[in-house]
């Protein structure tokens, strides 16, 4: 059976410990040297001396610690931007076997400055442990996330530093599962009477109806891993005569009429099915589709001046300001097929 190795540098002691499957077959403990790498070495060498390591056998090693910047110290740049090529080299080769072979391939998962190497790297004589650089803000850490996810064929899972009871607080947007129970139950319950469910839904939820009619044409692209495009909608009923357009890249960012920009980001704009209240994801919009388009107030968290500077259309490169959905409804659902009529359409 593989086996596996795990070593965790702390800011007293290193521990290493061999995994057979899920069994722990074996651990030492040794003192975190100044360098961390001559510990990390130490604690290896113990490791395969005091267990039935089989080198043969081994996987994967696995190496983590909390002193990011105490880890930089000493190491010779040229050798991480090695280790870091290789590395992405390595995740190219897996990524590239998993798409030809059902046969099982060694795994590497980069985060949290850890790398998970199968082998020693091609040219290394030392195992040793290649942090990842800092990023400057969030908004890189993000750009960063996006490509190595779309490089892992878009199944990758993160873990990030985690977080106190007072931020999460702060920032969270909090009672989001009750929120959808809520939602869930206004929707099922409306459905057992025969009743379009979308008037009680939107009522629930301080929501507006933007526009309602049939889906005429959908435009899709992949670009950097994405799935952008937009998507028209002829108007039926009240909406006669008009067209909406939604552009989308996995979400729906901003909603038109002609030059009338009712809704965008973060203000969520949900394509649902006319008569069930189905939602319609970006992925499932398609000719035909009887719709009704409705909008939904974002939670303060992403309104705020500096979250509309990551989330907001700007920040998406649409050159319209942040404008909040209303208090009120009365007028907006009319906006649309009233310019129309207005223009002479």
């Amino acid at each position: 059976m593989h086996q596996r190795i795990g070593i965790d540098v702390g800011g007293t002691n290193t521990d290493a410990v061999l995994m057979q499957g899920r069994e722990v077959v074996g651990w030492v403990k040794t003192p975190t040297t100044a360098d961390v790498t001559s510990g990390i070495v130490t604690a290896l060498r113990e490791l395969l001396q005091h267990t039935a390591a089989v080198p043969s056998a081994i996987r994967g090693v696995m190496i983590g610690t909390t002193g990011e910047s105490r880890c930089l110290h000493g190491l010779d740049p040229a050798f991480v931007r090695r280790c870091v090529e290789e590395v992405g080299r390595m995740i190219a080769d897996s990524v590239d076997r998993m798409k030809i072979s059902a046969a099982p391939v060694q795994l590497i998962a980069v985060g949290g400055g850890s790398f998970l190497v199968p082998d020693i790297l091609p040219g290394i004589s030392q195992v040793r442990r290649a942090p990842h650089y800092q990023v400057a803000n969030a908004a890189w850490l993000e750009r960063m996330a996006r490509a190595v996810t779309i490089q892992m064929g878009c199944h990758a899972a993160y873990a990030m530093a985690p977080w106190s009871g007072a931020e999460i607080k702060r920032t969270a947007v909090l009672h989001t599962v009750t929120q959808a129970r809520r939602i869930g139950t206004v929707v099922l319950l409306d459905r057992r009477r025969q009743e379009n469910p979308i008037p009680a839904l939107v009522a629930s939820q301080g929501g507006y109806v933007l526009f309602q009619g049939k889906i005429v044409d959908v435009v899709r692209r992949v670009t950097g891993g994405f799935a952008r495009g937009e998507v028209t909608i002829e108007g039926l009923d009240d909406y006669n005569g008009q067209h909406l357009t939604i552009d989308f890249q996995n979400e729906n960012f901003i909603a038109r009429c002609r030059e009338a920009v009712l809704c965008t980001v973060p203000d969520l704009i949900c394509i649902l099915e006319r008569d069930t209240a189905t939602p319609i994801n970006t992925a499932l919009l398609r000719y035909g589709w009887r719709v009704v388009v409705v909008g939904f107030p974002a939670p303060e968290q992403l309104t705020s001046a500096q979250a509309l500077q990551v989330v907001g259309p700007q920040a998406l490169g649409y050159d319209v300001p942040y404008r909040p959905l209303a208090p009120s409804a009365t007028g907006r659902e009319q906006v649309c097929h009233r310019q129309g009529r207005e223009q002479g359409t």
